[in-house]
């Protein structure tokens, strides 16, 4: 994209060769850079060239990516506004992730802004679907606030906040040990044990129930926009400051599609103390408390409802440094049992037994024995295996996936999202990708062992050393 760095003139010098660029780029990155940098290089002249060669999706991406000052922009005003989507339309979702590109086309355009405002304000006021109405909020949303016409503060919520403490959040979001690896790249988690931050009512509601979790975990099961996860979040209270805090559930609670209010590192300080003194996971019980609303109800599992008795309960966010001196002594038949209940068995498989989503574990302490091996376990992105790397892939639609690339031919990719899935692949046409690099995060998730103790840990290091003989 340094292309678009060069001045008018010397990307006029270029226009057919980006205009055949146009035609010919393999990747939706490539393609919508050329885009932009013949539009640019072109002017008004070069634009029916450019519309003729480019898709409307394209050409929508390439307006965003030139400065909205760009003088040849304005000839594209009508062209924008006539794909906004009506005020009422959006019972058929199927045109919903073009409507978000034209959305934040238009905002970018300063010469329609007003009427984009008014458009998008009016759309999530009243059309009647939700993802609508959200993608109009979120679509205002991206332009800073200070550019933003009159007379629409009341629709103003991420735009207000300070762009450096999102990206912050977005820096800690990613890294290891906390949210991408379960949730994914894309907030929408892994279904059955992961679920989704995007449009989750225990992002977007009460903010001080949020940061519990956060700092506390979670176990015992919640429903999240009508499926089932039952598994446990570890506490990420002795990982994170109050500071990053804030700015990490901000930016989740602004990102993925979600637009609530900012969390401030004074509620989060506020929160750890009132709870500095809990050792145990909460419960959707504990949070929502013995009289919860209809809808609160609604994110509680039947078995959420009760005390966790029955359940393992957190033990520790276990590190290397927890497990130096003597690693033997423990139990391979009893490490069989752990291998299954901490769920292991769902992507390895030793001694002929398992599944073979992840590397197969039966020779492993042919390469990995005691501190090295019990790191693969805690630490999974410490070292990944190249032949179950990742990859993370960015669309048009600003949207990010992460997983293991299953299939690939001239036209798409398939991606594995969660191993223990494996017939859910998420198909991504060639076009629409951006981006695509190595992930730098293993897919296996952290803070698996966080239910058991130390011996238990031993015993399944024993199990795995043995090759799964008890």
């Amino acid at each position: 994209r340094r292309l678009l760095d060069l001045d008018t003139a010397a990307l006029f010098a270029e226009f057919s060769t980006l205009t055949n660029l146009i035609e010919v780029a393999n990747t939706g990155a490539l393609r919508q850079t050329a885009t932009a940098a013949a539009l640019k290089g072109g002017g008004r002249r070069g634009i029916p060239d450019v519309t003729k060669l480019a898709s409307t999706k394209d050409l929508l991406s390439a307006i965003t990516l030139l400065d909205s000052n760009e003088p040849m922009l304005k000839n594209l005003n009508e062209m924008v506004l006539s794909e906004l989507p009506g005020v009422h339309e959006g019972e058929d979702e199927s045109e919903l992730s073009l409507h978000k590109l034209a959305m934040k086309a238009a905002v970018h355009l300063p010469g329609i802004r007003e009427k984009s405002f008014t458009r998008l304000s009016e759309i999530a006021e009243t059309a009647p679907s939700e993802k609508y109405r959200q993608a109009a909020m979120v679509a205002m949303n991206s332009l800073p606030y200070a550019e933003w016409p009159k007379g629409f503060d009341q629709y103003a919520v991420a735009a207000k906040i300070d762009p450096q403490k999102l990206a912050f959040g977005k820096e800690v979001y990613f890294k290891e040990q906390l949210c991408a690896t379960c949730h994914q790249p894309n907030g929408m988690g892994m279904n059955p044990a992961y679920p989704p931050l995007s449009e989750s009512p225990w992002v977007n509601g009460d903010p001080e129930r949020f940061i519990r979790i956060a700092l506390n975990g979670l176990q015992g099961g919640v429903r999240v926009n009508g499926k089932d996860y039952n598994s446990a979040m570890a506490p990420l209270g002795a990982l994170l400051t109050d500071e990053e805090a804030a700015a990490v559930l901000t930016y989740v609670r602004t990102s993925f599609g979600n637009l609530s209010t900012e969390i401030d590192k004074e509620l989060v300080a506020k929160v750890r103390n009132e709870t500095k003194e809990r050792k145990k996971l909460w419960t959707a019980k504990e949070l929502l408390g013995d009289q919860p609303t209809e809808e609160e109800m609604e994110t509680m599992l039947p078995d959420s409802s009760g005390a966790a008795d029955s359940q393992r309960q957190f033990v520790k966010m276990w590190t290397l440094q927890d497990f130096d001196g003597n690693l033997g002594g423990g139990s391979p038949a009893r490490g069989k049992e752990i291998f299954a209940v901490a769920g292991c068995v769902d992507c390895h498989a030793v001694g002929g037994e398992g599944n073979k989503v992840g590397p197969e574990l039966t020779k492993v302490s042919s390469k990995y024995r005691g501190q090295k091996l019990l790191q693969q376990i805690l630490e999974p992105s410490a070292e990944i295996n190249e032949e179950f790397a990742s990859e993370l892939v960015e669309t048009v639609d600003e949207e990010m996936f992460t997983g293991l690339v299953l299939k690939e031919d001239s036209d798409s990719i398939s991606i594995l999202a969660n191993p223990t899935n494996p017939e859910d692949l998420t198909v991504i046409a060639k076009a629409d990708i951006v981006s695509r690099r190595p992930g730098t995060l293993s897919s296996m998730p952290t803070g698996l062992l966080i239910m058991f103790e130390r011996e238990e840990i031993l015993d399944l290091l024993a199990y795995l050393e043995k090759g799964g003989a008890e």
